[in-house]
């Protein structure tokens, strides 16, 4: 009788297991949808109409940030605007998940949206 009981609540357990772990996996999947935001910037030794800021949203919405040319005396003033375009990102919900320097005067950075 005893054995019973155990095999009962042993059979319940597993079943029940088994949903949560099913109803969990097609959740992540639905919500698996990822919506990137990609962030680039350049800075243009020569030209200062060519440094700019280019963020490209999910519904592929393009801002563009001027920055100043690259110059040793103005590392601060363009690192600001950098700055200030990523906690602008952070701010509306996105997390960074990705930078990748292209080079010196070029950087990548990719977002998901919380």
């Amino acid at each position: 009788m005893k054995n019973m009981t155990i095999t009962k609540i042993l059979v319940v357990t597993t079943i029940l297991t088994t949903i949560i772990l099913l109803t969990t996996a097609f959740k992540r999947q639905e919500s698996g949808l990822n919506k990137y935001v990609t962030m680039v910037t350049y800075e243009a030794e020569i030209s200062k109409s060519d440094s700019k800021i280019i963020i490209v949203y999910e519904d592929d919405k393009i801002e563009e940030i001027e920055l100043e040319r690259f110059r040793p005396d103005n590392f601060g003033s363009n690192a600001t605007k950098i700055n200030k375009a990523l906690n602008s990102l952070a701010s509306k919900g996105y997390e960074l998940v990705s930078t990748t320097g292209l080079d010196i005067h070029r950087a990548m950075y990719t977002f998901v949206k919380k």
